[in-house]
Formats: structure tokens, sequence, C-alpha cells
């Protein structure tokens, strides 16, 4: 039904939101430790 395939797409967002979140935590940890 409809409102569990909008909970499902909600969720997968969720998840590459985070991804995304924390490859960009990792990018800007890698060059701090550059400095």
């Amino acid at each position: 039904d409809e409102l569990s395939i909008k909970r499902v797409v909600d969720k997968e967002l969720q998840r590459k939101k985070i991804r995304d979140t924390n490859n960009n935590l990792l990018r800007i940890c890698a060059r701090y430790d550059n400095l």
C-alpha cells in the first residue's frame, strides 16, 4: 500500500543521507590530518 512504500523510500533516503554525511566527515577528517 502507498503508505508503506513511502515509509520504505523515506528509510532509504535517510540511509543515503547518513552515508553522505559520514563520507563528508571522513573527508574533513582526512583534510585535517594533512595539515
